[in-house]
């Protein structure tokens, strides 16, 4: 409606314009109306675009992935998104197949049924219940993530050459415009290496990404111009500035909306030495979430294109060292996680520390401005790195204090199942669209 009512008023202004050239004489006249001819006649959705585009351009954003395979494994569905509380949801994931994107489990995406007492009012799918929950908070835009850790190694062939990056591109189009959703998010983990030990890279691989993105950029950029809807690219991006350095950082920036820094796993149970999932600080030359936004700003990344990412699930250890409460101490395994190794989730860890509070003890490492909680009776002393609502509203702070464009949760079956809970972290932002029921997905 925005590219419409644009095009519509400029079209007025020509038409002004146009006309007052009519009433005058001489050269002058004939210069006036073929230089006004030839401004009318340009494509009004390209210069509606542009101009929606400087007005979102410092939109606050509040983002949160949603993973496909949680109506299976955790029983979190598109009912339990707190819709009213985000600005963009991310649906992951879709993968690369032949150079062309395709669905990694077509039935949950498009067939599997609500598992709610209320799944008579919601389509069978997660994208058409996506598109219904769109519906009821109109402010909500959709987004795909294309890639992940585990699908990441086809990217470096659709990447490769020219007439590779525009069928990729192509596919990618389709599938927005067929699905009806308002973005990608790329999320190729990651180019020239860094990845899985197994993915297919490229030294070229830091250009091609930038060269596809520009491909990607202008090949949605003709489809505004004819449906009068504005495509989001976004991109999954790293903390590590090693892996950084595989990333043209400033030159993608031009093609993309933002960047959704994944400021989390600094530390994670492949390193049997516990340590802080996201900490905020750390001692000087040590990762922190300063330290990596502090990069992508000295990369040339404005501000107002850094999203700053929030788990929603912890790091854990087990067989750790009691001393100064398991921290940066040796481990001799991964906890046992219910779903992956050295995994639990937000919500989980929340609930036990409410329940059991004489074994779960919580501690905070102001240098770092992190916490962490030690059960030293837990097979043979277990050690957990997550978020905390002090921590969270530590990166709040840090996040406007900074000017960037926002906050990104990964992911949200990992939130508090009501978001009045005290511990929720979502729950804590304000409400944007009409309030919502509690949660209702399993507590543990």
């Amino acid at each position: 409606m925005i590219f419409k009512s644009d095009a519509s008023r400029l079209d007025s202004v020509c038409a002004y314009a146009f006309g007052s050239a009519k009433l005058r004489s001489g050269s002058l006249v004939i210069t006036i109306l073929f230089l006004f001819t030839f401004l009318c006649l340009l494509p009004m959705q390209i210069i509606a675009a542009a101009g929606l585009r400087e007005k979102l351009q410092h939109n606050q954003v509040v983002l949160a992935y949603f993973s496909e395979w949680t109506i299976f494994t955790e029983g979190y569905t598109v009912a339990d998104i707190p819709a009213e509380r985000l600005t963009h949801l991310v649906y992951a994931f879709i993968q690369i197949v032949d150079g062309e994107v395709a669905f990694v489990d077509e039935y949950a995406a498009m067939e599997a049924p609500l598992s709610r007492d209320n799944s008579q009012s919601w389509p069978d799918g997660n994208l058409p219940q996506l598109r219904t929950l769109r519906e009821r908070h109109p402010h909500l835009e959709l987004l795909v993530a294309l890639g992940g850790w585990t699908l990441s190694s086809p990217f470096s062939d659709a990447v490769l050459t020219s007439d590779s990056r525009a069928r990729l591109a192509r596919s990618i189009v389709r599938f927005l415009r067929e699905h009806d959703l308002d973005g990608i998010d790329l999320d190729w983990e990651y180019p020239v290496g860094g990845g899985l030990e197994n993915n297919i890279t490229r030294p070229e691989d830091k250009q091609n990404y930038t060269l596809f993105i520009a491909e990607l950029r202008r090949q949605l950029d003709r489809v505004e111009e004819t449906n009068s809807r504005r495509y989001r690219i976004t991109v999954a991006s790293p903390i590590g500035e090693q892996t950084m350095q595989h990333f043209e950082l400033k030159k993608m920036s031009r093609y993309i909306d933002w960047f959704n820094v994944m400021a989390y796993d600094y530390h994670g149970a492949w390193d049997l030495t516990t340590g802080h999932l996201a900490p905020l600080d750390g001692p000087s030359g040590a990762n922190s979430v300063r330290k990596s936004i502090r990069a992508y700003r000295d990369a040339g990344v404005p501000a107002h294109q850094i999203v700053l990412g929030i788990p929603l699930y912890g790091r854990a250890w087990s067989g750790v060292n009691a001393d100064n409460n398991g921290l940066r101490q040796p481990a001799q395994r991964p906890y046992a996680g219910t779903t992956e190794e050295g995994y639990i989730t937000y919500r989980q860890l929340r609930n036990r520390v409410r329940t059991h509070s004489g074994n779960y003890r919580e501690h905070f490492d102001s240098p770092a401005q992190a916490g962490f909680v030690f059960n030293r009776e837990l097979d043979e002393g277990s050690f957990f790195s997550a978020e905390t609502v002090e921590t969270f509203e530590l990166k709040r702070q840090f996040a406007r204090s900074q000017g960037l464009r926002g906050l990104m949760f990964w992911s949200l079956e990992g939130e508090m199942a009501d978001l009045q809970d005290s511990d929720s972290l979502i729950g804590r932002l304000p409400v944007l669209s009409g309030r919502r029921p509690a949660l209702n997905a399993s507590s543990d």
